[in-house]
């Protein structure tokens, strides 16, 4: 007969310290660690991505600041030539007009600045909500797998129990099924028994049978003898009776 191998599980709430979470924490952790190393890793993907996208914008409006201060000198030259054509390069209207072409260009180049700052703010600002949303993702994975321990760890006891009551019930099962063989082996033994002793009973009924038989066969036999003598006495008296 099979004896159980398995012990109670150990009951009671579900903490921390308990041998149920230690099992479950062992059992998540392992992907739950997956999942955040993949989420850090596409995030970083993420923000390598747009900080290369800062460079091409620095790459944009330099070249159109080259532009714009290649434009101004151009139309610096332009008016330089003009007015010395009309015999003022030297005048105060050629320095006036000089520099405020320049102050102009110092506006265009200050929007360009700020139009730069202001893309590259925004994708200062995409990597930052990027990070602060990958953030608030394992924040909630962390909540979550608390959960998930607790549960886990439930199901682990649970299934523990559950098991420790089947072999219970197998072993139950394999002692009642033993103790009725048992008594089924016991039965057919007293039923050989009954059995042998009917058949001896049969044996002793017979042979009393056959030897009330012969005595009485014996006992016909005898008297018959007898009667056959007595006939024949009878007979012979009769015939010397008749003789004299």
């Amino acid at each position: 007969m099979a004896t159980t191998i398995i012990k109670k599980p150990t009951g009671g709430a579900i903490t921390p310290d308990s041998v149920y979470y230690k099992q479950a924490q062992q059992q998540i952790d392992p992907s739950y660690n997956n999942k955040i190393q993949a989420m850090n890793n596409a995030l970083a993907t993420q923000q390598q991505s747009l900080e290369q996208q800062k460079t091409g914008i620095n790459n944009n409006y330099n070249t159109m600041v080259t532009s714009q201060n290649r434009n101004n000198n151009i139309t610096k030259n332009n008016l330089s030539n003009q007015m010395l054509g009309r015999g003022l390069g030297r005048s105060s209207i050629v320095t006036s007009g000089l520099a405020q072409q320049d102050q102009i260009n110092n506006r265009m180049l200050g929007q360009i600045e700020n139009q730069r700052q202001g893309d590259l703010s925004n994708i200062d600002a995409q990597k930052s909500l990027l990070a602060q949303n990958n953030a608030s993702a394992i924040a909630q994975m962390e909540a979550n797998k608390i959960d998930e321990y607790y549960a886990l760890a439930r199901q682990l006891m649970d299934r523990d129990y559950e098991l420790y009551y089947k072999d219970r019930a197998d072993v139950r099962a394999e002692q009642q099924q033993a103790w009725q063989q048992a008594y089924q082996d016991k039965v057919f033994g007293w039923q050989q028994e009954q059995d042998k002793w009917n058949n001896n009973y049969k044996d002793q009924q017979l042979a009393w049978s056959k030897d009330q038989f012969a005595q009485e066969l014996a006992y016909k036999n005898n008297a018959l003898a007898q009667q056959q003598a007595l006939q024949q006495a009878q007979l012979a008296w009769s015939k010397e009776q008749f003789a004299q």
